[in-house]
């Protein structure tokens, strides 16, 4: 009945979960597992974790079993993370995945493994378009002739800090990006701040 509970419990969690031997075998995958491997649970059972899901980086690098955050969960009996590692599904395909291998402890050893992971392609993808995104906005905004400032409003109404400059406005007012940001409208209309060499 405990198990049962167990698989019930695993089964209704939107990440996959396998669980590992203290020989780095594998005793149990939930269904999201199985989607996101392509692997039936019954397949893998008694196979080795790293040998048939983490043996490879999508460049075909081969990821040595010391550097298996798997199996180090269970070597150390320490809990084991990454925000971007890789697996492998059954077709041989390699997906980026975040990660959380814990140690089971039986007795005071560790005994095991639990791992929960997430396919995160799609996380990486929308981070990529807005690098892209932000990289485009930079070309734009420096590409004018004229000094762009950008600042904040604050509760009060009155200006705040800026926000964002472009490298005509670092030019003219002879300040650098980074001097800039921590200065507001205020400090360059004051005479004793002017350092600009063209009074334009």
């Amino acid at each position: 009945e405990s198990e049962a509970r167990i698989r019930e419990i695993s089964e209704s969690l939107g990440d996959g979960v396998i669980v590992v031997d203290p020989d780095g075998t594998i005793s149990f995958m939930n269904r999201r597992a199985e989607q996101l491997l392509g692997w039936k649970e019954a397949e893998l059972l008694g196979k080795n974790s790293h040998e048939n899901l983490h043996y490879m980086t999508p460049d075909g690098k081969r990821i040595p079993i010391d550097a298996c955050l798997v199996h180090r969960a269970i070597r150390t009996g320490e809990e084991a993370r990454s925000t971007l590692d890789y697996f492998v599904r059954k077709d041989k395909s390699v997906f980026p995945v975040s990660l959380v291998a814990t140690p089971m402890f039986r007795e005071g050893a560790a005994k095991g493994s639990v791992v929960a992971f997430q396919d995160i392609t799609e996380q990486l993808k929308s981070e990529e378009i807005i690098r892209e995104s932000e990289k485009r906005f930079r070309l734009l905004f420096n590409s004018g002739s004229d000094a762009i400032l950008v600042h904040a409003i604050l509760p009060d109404g009155h200006p705040g800090n800026f926000i964002e400059v472009n490298d005509v406005a670092c030019q003219r007012l002879g300040y650098t990006r980074e001097e800039l940001l921590q200065m507001s409208p205020e400090d360059i209309d004051a005479p004793e701040h002017g350092r600009a060499d063209d009074p334009e």
